[in-house]
């Protein structure tokens, strides 16, 4: 496994990469310029520990907080442009 430092994600502790470099795929929903998106794999289902983690209101709300503070770091450290408007 290959490992991470996740702190940019608002966690405190390294991650681990199930492989060791980052995989890339088209989807729909990451296409589309008009809706901002991010998919994250908080887990794998067919790993019984970690489905059992995410049933769990603590686990869920670890990575909602973890999740939400690197959104939050990231805005910080990169603002968004201001777009021109006309009204």
């Amino acid at each position: 496994m290959t490992s991470i430092d996740c702190q940019n994600m608002g966690m405190l502790k390294p991650c681990r990469l199930h492989k060791p470099r980052v995989e890339q795929a088209g989807f729909a929903v990451l296409k589309a310029p008009e809706i901002p998106s991010v998919l994250v794999e908080t887990a794998f289902i067919s790993n019984p520990e970690e489905e059992e983690k995410l049933g769990s209101e603590a686990y869920q709300k670890q990575l909602t907080d973890a999740l939400m503070r690197g959104i939050l770091q990231y805005f910080s450290r990169n603002p968004p442009l201001a777009r021109y408007r006309s009204i």
